[in-house]
């Protein structure tokens, strides 16, 4: 779905959330399969320890490896429990006041981030980031690049089918065949060999030698700026490219420390304090009902995959409408129309009310910190509109795209600073535009290209774009744009001088203003001055940001409370049934074993222990095996976008690490109590009697 701003339509949102639940579904299921090998594997894990502690063999080889496990698996599981929690960020739990990393976190993510960044540096070697080249004194190098780069974005070559056919003579009905071209794929960051080894020849020579030719011919400004587009793309994706696959094999080394650390240390010290032969007991009857505890399996990780999914983005959501202490941010939106459509004079009159306000609650610099917004969609083809040639600007003032832009704060530093440059550059011509990598990528242009686009909420605009920066990949903007507002505002005016009249959105163009404020007393005040209806007309109102995330959310309120109070509960209650029909079918098909081991002197408690500790350490281990690949996959994937206004992706939460475990033992313990009380009460004479 492409991004569509705050006025993204409820039903399309509403389908759309439902549609990923059914693939949740689907796919979690698919996924469950394909981890049920880790699974047993784990349980494997668990038992080769126990089947190490029986030391009672003649051979002394065998004797040597029972040794060798009794030792190394504990130690390999604590070092797998040490590092998955200091990693996430348990020492630091009770100390940190934010959500920044503690100490001994920052410690943990440093050493292991560079230890696999050393692990990938010799298969994805990175370009250096800091080489300058002087593209005028290069110019048959810079034109070279380009060529090269003209050169990757064409289509691949594939079979031409009809041609074949002409050539044989066959005949076919239309529409019966594949298409018989194939675009080159639009979202794939991965670069080009040959534009690679000339971007590294490049560097190559001018670190080494000269690099600089003399020509009769020279580069034109376009030319200077998309030689130095592609030059700077290139390092960048090298360094993308590797920080890829560190995080892959990140993932990969933190999921099997994951799996092969806490819960088995659980088990063991478990075993110390309770004694292994129940231990020993409840892996052999796992093992021996391979379908039974597969299925079980399956059902827990399912519906435990589901509810990760459903609380990750409701966690997400609940977090965009907390307030955000030292960043207060208000919206002021038209009060009684959606979408809001403001008259362009209400700027002033905002900075005005400002202005009137006592000198502690004014910012230094009001003009930094005031942001207007107008949404212009467009389409670079008006005859044939696809998702590909479709594009959503944010319309607004250049300099407060890193100053008032929500998303941008975590950028680097050399991203900033290039951001900084771009919106220097929209400021001195209002044409220059920025757009989000992935977006460029989508439409298969690039910085430095020109662009023409048609307006689609602004009829018969047609606007002339250059691209002079991207929105870097992974932040909310990396499929939208940004534009400077006076080209919109120029626009309109030479609308007006064509026709003779003012065009119908003349008046109605600006969406949002974002206002800045030191503290809370200042919101206060300046809201009840926006509130006055002699002030603004139609009558505006102005919410902390927070707020009108969580009013722009209050049509789907509905949706989401069916998600936490009806589904969630839901799937709660179906996995514990299922849980108790399993436990239960369990018990009935062994009352004779139970009675059996009554008779060899295990006492009903221990029968009771037995039976329950089966089911938690199946509810245990799904349930956190669940979490930990949902984990893994959405976070390692970079995310998954959320289609709800311009809140960008969502990530699973470190948090829900232990909310496999404690869904699965919560589940398993109360849909286990019935059928460990059955078993609890077999008598032993009964079960017999019953025996011909």
């Amino acid at each position: 779905m492409p991004v569509t701003g705050l006025e993204t339509s409820l039903a399309e949102a509403t389908m759309f959330l439902l549609e990923i639940l059914l693939y949740l579904v689907g796919g979690s299921f698919i996924i469950g399969l394909l981890t049920l090998p880790f699974f047993f594997s784990v349980l494997a894990y668990i038992q080769a320890w126990f089947w190490a502690g029986d030391t009672i063999d003649d051979k002394r080889f065998r004797l040597l490896f029972k040794q060798l496990l009794w030792i190394g698996i504990p130690i390999f599981s604590i070092f797998g429990t040490v590092m998955a929690l200091g990693y996430f960020g348990a020492p630091d739990m009770f100390s940190k006041r934010s959500n920044k990393k503690g100490p001994i976190t920052q410690i943990f993510n440093d050493r292991y981030d560079n230890f696999t960044r050393e692990l990938v540096s010799k298969q994805k070697p990175v370009l250096p980031q800091n080489i300058k080249i002087d593209w005028k004194r290069a110019p048959i190098t810079a034109r070279k690049l380009i060529e090269l780069d003209d050169e990757s974005k064409k289509p691949v070559p594939t079979f031409n089918m009809e041609k074949i056919e002409e050539i044989f003579g066959r005949s076919r009905e239309k529409g019966t065949l594949p298409p018989t071209t194939t675009p080159a794929a639009q979202s794939s960051t991965k670069i080009p060999p040959a534009l690679l080894a000339f971007v590294t020849e490049i560097i190559n020579r001018a670190q080494n030698g000269p690099i600089y030719e003399s020509t009769d011919n020279p580069l034109t400004a376009d030319e200077i700026i998309a030689a130095e587009s592609i030059f700077t793309s290139v390092v960048e994706a090298t360094k993308a490219e590797q920080d890829s696959l560190a995080q892959k094999v990140r993932s990969i080394i933190m999921y099997i420390l994951l799996l092969t650390g806490p819960i088995p240390c659980l088990v063991m010290f478990a075993s110390v304090i309770l004694g292994k032969r129940q231990f020993t007991l409840i892996l052999r009857s796992l093992f021996r009902n391979f379908l039974r505890t597969s299925l079980t399996y399956l059902v827990i990780f399912v519906l435990t995959f589901v509810l990760c999914a459903i609380w990750s983005i409701l966690d997400f959501l609940s977090a965009l409408t907390q307030q955000q202490e030292g960043n207060l941010k208000g919206i002021i939106t038209e009060k009684y129309q959606i979408p809001s459509q403001m008259k362009p004079s209400f700027r002033e009159n905002v900075i005005k009310l400002i202005k009137e306000l006592p000198p502690d609650q004014q910012p230094d610099v009001i003009e930094d910190n005031i942001m207007t917004w107008a949404f212009v969609g467009g389409t670079l083809d008006p005859e044939k509109r696809t998702k590909e040639n479709s594009i959503f600007f944010f319309c607004l003032e250049p300099k407060s795209v890193l100053k008032m832009m929500p998303g941008l704060e975590d950028l680097t530093g050399e991203q900033q600073r290039r951001l900084a440059v771009a919106a220097q550059k929209m400021e001195e011509d209002p044409r220059a535009v920025v757009i989000g990598a992935a977006k460029l990528r989508e439409m298969k242009k690039r910085v430095g290209d020109r662009l023409r686009v048609t307006s689609l909420n602004y009829k018969d605009i047609v606007f002339e774009f250059t691209i002079i920066e991207s929105f870097p990949d992974g932040t909310r903007w990396e499929q939208s744009a940004c534009m400077n507002r006076k080209y919109l505002d120029d626009e309109l005016s030479y609308y007006k001088g064509k026709t003779g009249r003012d065009h119908p959105l003349a008046d109605k163009c600006m969406n949002l203003i974002w206002v800045r404020l030191p503290n809370q007393q200042a919101f206060e005040a300046l809201s009840e001055k926006i509130a006055n209806p002699k002030e603004f007309t139609p009558a505006v109102k102005m919410e902390i940001e927070s707020s009108a995330y969580a009013n722009f959310l209050s049509p789907y309120k509905s949706l989401l409370i069916f998600f936490r109070y009806v589904l969630s509960p839901g799937l709660l209650a179906i996995t514990t049934l299922v849980i108790s029909l399993v436990i239960g079918i369990a018990v009935r098909e062994r009352r004779t074993e139970i009675a059996v081991l009554k008779v060899l002197g295990f006492k009903p408690p221990t029968i009771l222990t037995l039976v329950l500790g089966e089911a938690l350490l199946v509810g245990i281990l799904s349930g956190f095996i669940s979490t930990v690949t949902a984990f893994t996959m959405v976070n390692a994937l970079g995310g998954i976008p959320l289609p709800i206004g311009f809140f960008g992706k969502f990530f699973i939460p470190e948090n829900a690490l232990w909310w496999g475990g404690a869904i699965g033992a919560c589940t398993s313990l109360t849909g286990s109590i019935i059928p460990a009380i059955n078993a609890y009460l077999i008598k032993a004479s009964q079960v017999f009697s019953r025996v011909t």
